[in-house]
């Protein structure tokens, strides 16, 4: 004020230049407004494709009782818990991939240790569920039936774990490339073909059924990205 022209946070901004040039609340305008829905609107779409296949899973486990829905959302807990290394996974491949998208030499090299790191992560969170499904569910819940059925469900919740961070990774590459109108289509398809199988009259046998389907949405995931994501690969190294 009053003509004060001192350098702000020494970055030679006066003061009064903050004042005249810098508005307090400012809309986009018409193109990045346009880019911005183009971003964000396929993205929040196949989040909510997402919520829509975990959730539909709980509401098929309300089927075969209390108990049943009991060990389902404590397996959903540890479900998540052991998720969130692999979605940091897919930050890392949105952040990292940009820059070097027109190199692919060093594309390839970032994609090779960024897979070590998943295959590497998957594996070990498959091999701790595995261990606290078998042998660690008292520190779970005391209820010996609940304990029973946690049991009975490490190989599908592991093996979705195992592949999840390679599944993130491979999203997230996708999302730097900016390929959002497959992931929207996929994940439509996916989520359809997910909501059949849960809700098939002929496969509702037990809740054990409720996770098989889970990790057929894995492979099924992962089968459809890691195709895609390999023939943008070979198509950027014809180029």
């Amino acid at each position: 004020r009053n003509g004060n022209k001192k350098d702000v946070f020494g970055m030679g901004i006066s003061e009064t230049d903050q004042e005249d040039d810098i508005a307090f609340v400012s809309l986009p305008d018409r193109k990045s407004l346009i880019e911005l829905f183009q971003l964000a609107g396929p993205v929040f779409f196949v989040m909510m494709a997402k919520i829509v296949c975990f959730s539909v899973l709980t509401i098929q486990a309300t089927n075969f009782g209390v108990l049943a829905l009991a060990a389902h959302n404590i397996l959903m807990r540890v479900y998540f818990f052991f998720s969130c290394f692999g979605d940091s996974l897919g930050q890392a491949a949105q952040s990292f991939f940009p820059p070097v998208q027109d190199q692919p030499r060093q594309q390839n090299v970032l994609f090779r240790r960024l897979f070590y790191i998943a295959s590497g992560m998957g594996i070990l969170n498959g091999a701790i569920i595995r261990g606290i499904l078998q042998h660690g569910t008292k520190f779970l819940t005391p209820d010996t039936t609940i304990r029973t059925l946690l049991a009975t469900h490490f190989t599908p919740v592991s093996l979705g774990v195992v592949i999840h961070p390679i599944i993130m990774l491979l999203e997230g590459s996708l999302y730097a490339r900016r390929d959002l109108t497959f992931l929207l289509v996929m994940y439509g398809l996916t989520t359809l073909l997910h909501c059949g199988i849960v809700f098939s009259p002929m496969l509702t046998f037990a809740v054990q059924h409720v996770w098989r389907a889970l990790c057929i949405f894995q492979i099924l995931r992962f089968t459809q990205i890691g195709y895609r994501a390999l023939a943008l690969n070979r198509r950027a190294k014809a180029a």
